[in-house]
């Protein structure tokens, strides 16, 4: 496991990103059942699924939704913040061809000139839902 410049390993983003895409993945399932008209037995059955997974998700999803939209709630209204720049420092890297992103807690992520754009956008999408 290797630190990624944040206190966390690689693999504990891995993790957050499989549950994200795991979430994601039963999400369309339940959408496309709902959409189907079928019942859930018979759905399953034509999907090859277990029936109590459908089950389960359909259940944990709308608590999952539930409590956010409750959380959101409660949460006090933040003033509107007036949108400023962020200052960007841009040096040539005389090692690579790639590019550096520096984040406001100072954390740095170094993407070479062959970086991976679907698990840039992966890494990024974990980074906007962390609490800063």
């Amino acid at each position: 496991m290797s630190d990624n410049g944040t206190g966390e390993t690689d693999s504990a983003i891995t993790r957050v990103v499989r549950r994200q895409d795991r979430e994601q993945q039963w999400r369309n399932r339940v959408a496309a059942w709902k959409a189907s008209g079928q019942t859930q037995a018979d759905y399953c059955r034509e999907q090859k699924w277990a029936p109590a997974d459908l089950s389960w998700w359909k259940h944990e999803l709308a608590r999952r939704d539930q409590a956010l939209k409750t959380e959101n709630a409660q949460a006090p209204k933040p003033k509107k913040a007036k949108r400023a720049f962020i200052p960007v420092r841009i040096s040539p890297s005389p090692a690579s061809e790639g590019f550096e992103l520096v984040l406001r807690g100072g954390q740095t992520i170094r993407m070479g000139s062959s970086f991976d754009e679907t698990s840039l956008r992966r890494l990024l999408a974990v980074l906007e839902n962390s609490p800063c």
